[in-house]
């Protein structure tokens, strides 16, 4: 194994869905990873006690692991839990919230606070998304970084957002360089057009 690599064990996820690990005294934020898996990652950003990794491989996988559909996974910052199966992602939400009530706001376990409510579909759920403009582009932005990632389409988007797609980046190209640095689309399926 390469002398730069590390080998974790991931405990949990944290807040963006970085997995958190362990070495020599300091916390290892991994993406793309599962709790309870033992990976081979590579360190990108060192802080005094924390550091940002790279995931080079899985040695140990978890059951819960799934392909994810998403050609941007790993690259966008929105579909950081797509490669997790959606009933364990919703596990894992609520644990998530749960630590960070406890970590920021020290509020003790809720015992009835329950996952989050699931959706019909494990895609198309999101009504609310954010584009990014540049260079007369529509995208996102990366996980961790300030970049920016130009797409296609948005599999977590409902339909009508994704239909609208389109649309949007003929508007961008005919607003130019206008300024704008993001659109946001919400949809409200409760809202009908007359």
């Amino acid at each position: 194994m390469n002398p730069d690599y590390l080998e974790l064990k991931i405990e949990r996820l944290v807040h963006s869905g970085f997995g958190l690990a362990r070495s020599q005294g300091k916390v290892i934020f991994v993406p793309g990873v599962i709790p309870d898996e033992v990976v081979v990652c590579e360190v990108e950003e060192a802080r005094k006690n924390y550091a940002y990794a790279r995931l080079i491989e899985v040695l140990e996988s978890s059951p819960y692991r799934i392909v994810p559909e998403c050609p941007y996974f790993l690259l966008c910052g929105g579909c950081q839990f797509a490669h997790i199966a959606y009933p364990y992602q919703l596990q894992l939400k609520k644990e998530i919230l749960q630590e960070a009530l406890f970590r920021i706001g020290k509020i003790s376990p809720l015992p009835y606070l329950q996952a989050p409510l699931a959706s019909p579909s494990i895609y198309c759920y999101r009504v609310r998304v954010r584009f990014h403009i540049q260079n007369q582009k529509i995208g996102f932005q990366a996980q961790k970084k300030k970049e920016f990632i130009q797409i296609e389409n948005c599999l977590l988007a409902r339909k009508e957002i994704q239909e609208a797609i389109p649309s949007l980046k003929e508007l961008v190209l005919k607003l130019g360089s206008c300024g704008a640095k993001a659109i946001e689309l919400d949809f409200n399926p409760e809202i009908q057009s007359s």
